[in-house]
């Protein structure tokens, strides 16, 4: 049958596990406004005077037993350094509980203080009674690393932002050493694609077309206007006047033009 002394340690034990995670943002907000070497100490003078309260109910009015120079003599050495174990506790709490979060700090607290107290357990170490190690206990252990993997992962932390574009040029103009034909850069054209009236909504194929369809009628315009170098006349033109007229008289009748042309130059 389980004790009445038994039950009242485990709500104890739990009560005092609430206390730590409230602790740790107690203390992250009190270092946050005095410093964090101070707010430790804060910490461990009031645990102190609160401490004191209770070795007085303990002795006075409880009638425990006090320390005596036997006893302490008697103490191995390493139960003189568990205050130091409290203050590396009570200083990773003021300074990393903002940045993990009460959930992930309290998780790791919890999972490593678990897989802990089984070591100690199955080897009798610092004054516990050894325990044989069972393999439920490896099992629990296994689903307690889930339970933190769980909590850490799903923190609540926004997810992160989507990097920056990569910099490029306007969207109404084709970028320096674009499309080239003919040994020249192609020019930005804005006209309706399909009918869309808005030429950044183009895309850069769709650009890319319609400065190609551009060039090609800048070029039929420029070679229209432009005269043959030989005969001084547009392309195509028929020298001498008539379509009547034979080849070499069409001929001397170029030529004549040409060197009219030359002259005047």
């Amino acid at each position: 049958m389980v004790s009445v002394t038994y039950v009242v340690g485990c709500a104890c034990a739990g009560l005092a596990g609430a206390l730590l995670a409230t602790q740790s943002g107690v203390n992250s907000t009190l270092g946050a406004a005095v410093g964090k070497s101070f707010a430790a100490v804060v910490s461990f003078a009031v645990g102190l005077g609160a401490l004191l309260v209770f070795f007085a109910i303990d002795t006075a009015a409880l009638g425990h037993k006090g320390p005596t120079p036997e006893g302490a003599a008697a103490a191995p050495w390493w139960t003189w350094v568990g205050g130091f174990l409290g203050a590396w506790y009570v200083a990773v709490v003021i300074i990393f509980a903002p940045v993990l979060g009460a959930g992930t700090l309290m998780s790791l607290f919890v999972c490593c203080q678990l897989a802990t107290a089984v070591l100690l357990d199955s080897m009798g170490w610092v004054g516990f009674k050894k325990r044989p190690l069972h393999w439920a206990r490896l099992v629990g252990l296994a689903l307690m690393l889930g339970g933190v993997v769980l909590v850490t992962y799903f923190d609540g932390s926004p997810a992160a932002p989507p990097p920056p574009p990569a910099p490029g040029p306007p969207p109404s103009q084709l970028p320096p050493g674009g499309p080239v034909a003919d040994g020249r850069a192609l020019a930005a054209v804005k006209p309706p694609l399909d009918g869309a009236s808005d030429y950044t909504s183009v895309s850069a194929a769709g650009r890319v077309t319609l400065a190609l369809a551009a060039y090609s009628k800048e070029s039929a315009a420029s070679a229209g206007a432009t005269t043959d170098a030989k005969t001084g006349l547009a392309p195509g033109a028929e020298c001498g006047g008539g379509g009547s007229s034979s080849g070499s008289g069409r001929a001397r009748d170029c030529q004549g033009t040409k060197g009219s042309a030359d002259a005047n130059v």
